[in-house]
């Protein structure tokens, strides 16, 4: 993308995106990202749905951010226990 410049989501956990015609869906997609993992769903699952960013993107957000890096990582343990907790009521 030429000419574009860089600016922080609003409500996100400092994620920097690329100002395009879907800024508004970053923050969405944030919170996509974290809720899903909060519920279980694993990082690859939730990049391979429509509308989400690919894993390679998901990545660089991920290194990119280290606030929205640390927001992931509890998500996933959130996540985590809730699949323990699931095989263990089975």
């Amino acid at each position: 993308m030429q000419n574009a410049a860089l600016y922080r989501a609003p409500t996100a956990p400092s994620l920097w995106v690329l100002m395009t015609a879907q800024f508004e869906r970053a923050e969405k997609i944030t919170t996509r990202i974290l809720e899903a993992l909060e519920a279980g769903r694993t990082i690859t699952s939730i990049c391979a749905a429509k509308g989400m960013p690919s894993l390679s993107t998901f990545q660089r957000w991920c290194r990119s951010d280290r606030e929205f890096d640390d927001a992931i990582f509890s998500a996933m343990t959130r996540g985590l226990f809730i699949q323990l907790h699931t095989v263990h009521d089975k």
